[in-house]
């Protein structure tokens, strides 16, 4: 953005509060005087200075959208955005796009966007998911059963129906997060009750009173309708290399693992949460760790702050994991943190990609829910030396 900013001239921006910076693919405090990574740190606290922004906390305060979801965006909010995760405000019932940089600097510039409306598909939930599933588990089963750009090619994804009301705003999260992955421009659920909920419970008023609860009206048309029956959703994982090869986890159960990453923007507050409960059990059963590395990511600050309210960062650390800064981290692996050539890991995070987590092949990663007991039964397969499924039962 920086680039298009110079070519329009330095312009000054429509709004300095509708304007919200993180720096989260590649910044890392290991490499903070690395000449690529200063340049990019001065041009953001630049930004901050220039724009007098209100929405700028500064490198490793969140994954772009973590926060800017939890505490920022609402219900009929157009957001557009430089990421391709961008869409996953559509947790909250926001239209949120991602964009080329210039797209978005036209934007940032004028407050106005030209956008060619796309088509839509709709996605009506129905049942209830059983104990333990997630929405990372209810994406996955998405893909497995509709399979990536295909009904979802270059439309929007709107997702309804009575079973909504069974997903958390986490899982929504989850869910739109990986509509990018599904092919869509972007995914937006129908805000409803638990959206209304979760946005008064924000810390600033502010964010709080511009909401537009909308619903799509009787006669809107569709370019598809899909029912998903959440009753039917299971623990899953994505094989390496594509999101929508899903397979159920025990088909991987006792496979080699040379690591785990617990993280990424996909990966929610209420899944580290999870997690730790389960490493918890784990702890106190005395079961032994097999060999491998482990590393978690929490999506912000605010979500470490509440892991050590909870105490649960003492529990990563007694189980073995090093923690990263909020950031991409693993996810990317362009920047401190990378897997090695020929590893292979068990992520959280929304890809599973050639290359992803760092350049070098042949590499395998698998792409799981971490808050699924039933995975996490899985996990304990390959991560601890023997199965305690017994130990779910003490949650």
């Amino acid at each position: 953005m920086a680039a298009s900013h110079a070519e329009l001239g330095f312009p000054e921006i429509w709004r300095n509060d509708r304007f919200w910076l993180a720096g989260d693919h590649v910044v890392h405090p290991s490499i903070m005087k690395h000449p690529k990574i200063a340049a990019l740190v001065n041009v953001a606290e630049k930004a901050k200075k220039d724009f007098k922004m209100t929405e700028y906390q500064g490198m490793n305060y969140t994954i772009m959208h973590t926060e800017f979801v939890r505490e920022r965006a609402e219900p009929g909010m157009l957001i557009l955005g430089s990421d391709s995760h961008t869409c996953s405000a559509g947790a909250v019932g926001s239209l949120s796009i991602g964009l080329r940089a210039a797209d978005v600097m036209m934007a940032l510039a004028t407050g106005e966007i030209w956008l060619k409306v796309p088509e839509s598909i709709l996605i009506n939930f129905v049942g209830m998911p059983a104990v333990g599933m997630s929405g990372k588990d209810v994406i996955l089963y998405i893909l497995k059963e509709l399979k990536r750009n295909t009904v979802a090619a270059d439309r929007i994804v709107e997702f309804a129906g009575e079973g909504a009301c069974h997903l958390s705003s986490d899982a929504r999260f989850a869910i739109c997060n990986m509509c990018t992955e599904f092919g869509a421009v972007t995914g937006v659920f129908v805000p409803d009750s638990v959206t209304s909920n979760y946005i008064a419970r924000r810390r600033r008023k502010a964010n709080r009173i511009n909401s537009l609860y909308f619903k799509p009206d009787p006669d809107a048309e569709y370019a598809g309708k899909y029912t998903i029956d959440l009753s039917k959703v299971e623990a899953s994982v994505a094989v390496y290399p594509n999101p929508d090869d899903v397979v159920p986890v025990s088909a991987k159960a006792g496979m080699h693992l040379d690591g785990i990453f617990i993280g990424a923007c996909t990966t929610t507050e209420e899944e580290l949460v999870l997690a730790a409960l389960v490493l918890k059990v784990g702890l106190y059963k005395k079961l032994p760790f097999a060999k491998g590395k482990r590393h978690y990511v929490p999506g912000s600050l605010p979500v470490v702050e509440k892991l050590k309210e909870l105490g649960l960062l003492e529990v990563y650390e007694e189980a073995g994991f090093t923690r990263g800064p909020p950031g991409c981290s693993y996810c990317v692996g362009l920047s401190a943190e990378k897997a090695a050539e020929g590893e292979t890991w068990l992520s959280s995070q929304n890809r599973n990609f050639k290359n992803r987590m760092g350049k070098g092949e042949p590499r395998t990663t698998l792409q799981v829910s971490i808050y699924s007991c039933r995975w996490l039964t899985v996990l304990c397969r390959l991560f601890w030396k023997r199965n305690f499924c017994d130990c779910l039962r003490s949650l």
